[in-house]
């Protein structure tokens, strides 16, 4: 079965538990309303040594860190501890770690969750599923996103690119096929199309998207399949409708980094 891939992190193990952060990032903040920069402050924070030999051990590691954070003002006296200066090194280290490889975080935190969701379906699903479509769009989410949204942002998009999988499969039934099987379609369809409706203004649908809408609703309570499948099979009027949905959520990250 193909699934999606997860992207490699871009680091070097210098001090030993560089890869631990960035397994665990996501583990203890998922689906929370916390902002990636507060989580990355914090468990920069939690992974700074706390015994003077642990600090002095890796100082070569963090080397670069310490001697620019002199730079932009960390002033040592003649009475500096030097620990607590190599500590701040550290604590830049491990910032620095998580800021580099944010968008790959979040790119393998949705991979994981849809892919979950993969795993459950069979063959002949898989079949209409475009992976590599898939992987583009969480690709364009991921790539840059900013450190002032929240992991249930992030969340949320796993969600609906899930919801989206639900929702072409449903779609790409043959005729005989969503026949055979009308009145289980029919409903799913019918209710799908009534929450699109519900969030007509979130999604800024325009009135071309919402009379289409309404068309296939009615289409669904008179259980005529042939303007059904006239909506769906075969034309690319779901995938749109999917778009805007991809640009609401976008347009969401935005409002939320100028919050």
């Amino acid at each position: 079965m193909k699934m999606l891939k997860e992207k490699a992190y871009d680091f070097e193990l210098l001090i030993g538990d560089e890869d631990s952060i960035l397994d665990y990032f996501f583990t203890n903040y998922a689906k929370e309303d916390v902002y990636f920069c507060d989580a990355m402050n914090e468990q920069a924070d939690y992974y700074v040594p706390i015994y003077n030999s642990d600090v002095w051990e890796n100082v070569e590691a963090v080397q670069e860190y310490v001697e620019r954070g002199i730079e932009n003002g960390i002033k040592v006296g003649c009475s500096a501890d030097l620990t607590t200066i190599f500590r701040f090194g550290y604590y830049e280290y491990y910032y620095a770690l998580l800021d580099n490889n944010l968008d790959a975080l979040c790119y393998n935190y949705i991979v994981g969750e849809v892919n979950k969701y993969l795993e459950n379906l069979n063959a002949d699903e898989m079949e209409k599923i475009d992976i590599e479509a898939i992987a583009e769009r969480i690709e364009t989410y991921t790539d840059g996103i900013d450190r002032d949204i929240m992991f249930s942002h992030v969340d949320e998009y796993a969600n609906h690119i899930i919801d989206n999988i639900t929702f072409l499969i449903k779609f790409k039934y043959k005729g005989e096929t969503l026949g055979m099987k009308k009145s289980t379609h029919v409903k799913n369809i019918k209710s799908d199309l009534e929450c699109l409706q519900r969030k007509q203004l979130d999604l800024n649908l325009d009135e071309t998207a919402m009379r289409d809408i309404d068309l296939c609703i009615s289409a669904c309570e008179k259980e005529e399949m042939d303007t059904i499948l006239t909506f769906f099979h075969g034309q690319t009027r779901c995938d749109d409708l999917y778009t805007l949905i991809d640009d609401y959520l976008l347009k969401r990250k935005g409002d939320d980094n100028n919050a």
